[in-house]
């Protein structure tokens, strides 16, 4: 608690009101949340310690363990906050995966005018070998017709080939 109100005030020293009114403004709102809620916690330990000691522990005791397992979330929350705000730190990887992430429009629809114009030649050759093998004047080896049943024999393998 301590470390974090220093690096707050240390903070609110340095940048001023543009701590909570800058660009990232919700970092700062957020820490003071934080280092505000862990000071009240502190002062409430306190006044248990000082006010409301008895020997019987009463209600407070309930409260006590109440309070941990608040804590204990709490404390979860704010390293995921403050693992988050790493990112912010890295603005060419964020940069990065915003980019990949806004030309993945553009890239679906290059693959499909791929695979359109994969499609329109593999029917044409499919096409023109099944003729070229079902004409009966045309003369060709066996290593021809092998290679044209391997290669083009249906639309799939056309277009497969085409591919590769």
């Amino acid at each position: 608690t301590a470390l974090f109100t220093l690096e707050l005030s240390i903070r609110m020293g340095a940048d001023g009101c543009g701590l909570f009114c800058g660009d990232d403004w919700t970092w700062g709102w957020l820490d003071l949340f934080i280092v505000a809620f862990s000071l009240w916690e502190v002062g409430v330990d306190i006044l248990y310690a000082l006010v409301w000691t008895d020997s019987s522990g009463g209600s407070w005791s309930g409260f006590s363990n109440l309070k941990a397992f608040r804590i204990i979330r709490i404390t979860r929350l704010v390293k995921a906050v403050r693992l988050a705000r790493i990112f912010r730190f890295v603005m060419a990887f964020r940069l990065l995966i915003s980019s990949i992430l806004h030309t993945l429009k553009s890239l679906f629809w290059a693959l499909m005018l791929l695979v359109l114009i994969i499609y329109v030649f593999a029917v044409l050759f499919t096409q023109a070998v099944n003729d070229h093998l079902t004409d009966p004047d045309a003369k060709f080896d066996a290593l021809f017709e092998k290679a044209s049943e391997e290669y083009f024999a249906g639309l799939p393998v056309t277009m497969l080939s085409l591919f590769m």
